[in-house]
């Protein structure tokens, strides 16, 4: 995996400007913002940071509470980073199955001479109430459906935007992020240097030859376009070449 400094001077040796003064103050901050604002936001909405984390509801501000709809607002612990959306909300409840247990049934468990027949009367019950579900409203709401009420422990996955660092994207990935992230950068100096027919370095004068660089826009959509047939796959699957 490469660290920043090595990924800016690897997508210059790819464009052919390794060595080259572009016509900016400080071009590797430059190049950065292309990075953070355009390809990292994008290539994250294709494939997020996934953190599941095992969350109490006692730590949530809870908005509405009742066993067919609780709504909760959900603790910033990411920091700056965005949440796209949640993949999955798993109960922690072993005993419950999938569905809601009515309150006045929470002393029946007493009656269970096992934990197998607690298990295989949970799994009874599971098929006549209706299943847990959730929608996650942006930036931080937390609707939860029909949840038992013996369940306060939750484990949430949750798609992130990446670290601006790219530490989050993995080493199979790589190829991919590198794939927009070339283009993004031709998009954005070509914008630029189609104003320019030489830059004085120097070393001398160098003539610009970026015609090929004009298409970057529309392979960029291209790539796009591709990566819209797969992105609906499982995250750790969508390995883009």
């Amino acid at each position: 995996m490469y660290n920043v400094s090595e990924f800016l001077t690897a997508l210059k040796m790819d464009l052919g400007i390794y060595g080259i003064a572009l016509p900016f103050e400080d071009e590797n901050k430059t190049l950065m913002d292309v990075l953070k604002i355009k390809t990292l936001k994008t290539y994250s909405q294709f494939y997020p940071h996934v953190m599941k984390l095992d969350l109490n509801l006692n730590e949530f501000k809870c908005l509405k509470s009742h066993y067919n709809e609780s709504i909760y607002e959900i603790p910033n612990v990411f920091g700056d980073r965005k949440i796209l959306y949640i993949r999955k909300v798993t109960q922690q409840n072993k005993l419950l199955g999938n569905g809601i247990l009515n309150p006045i049934m929470d002393e029946s468990l007493d009656m269970y001479d096992s934990l197998m027949m607690a298990q295989a009367g949970a799994n009874l019950l599971s098929t006549a109430v209706p299943s847990f579900t959730f929608k996650f409203v942006e930036p931080n709401l937390l609707y939860l459906y029909n949840m038992t009420t013996m369940a306060n422990q939750l484990s949430i996955e949750f798609a992130l935007e990446h670290f601006d660092n790219f530490s989050s994207i993995p080493n199979t990935a790589w190829q991919s992020f590198e794939q927009l992230a070339i283009l993004d950068i031709k998009q954005f100096l070509y914008g630029v240097l189609k104003h320019y027919d030489s830059l004085q370095t120097a070393h001398g004068t160098i003539n610009l030859h970026i015609d090929d660089w004009s298409s970057a826009k529309d392979d960029r959509e291209a790539l796009l376009d591709k990566w819209r047939d797969v992105y609906h796959m499982e995250a750790d699957q969508f390995i883009i070449i």
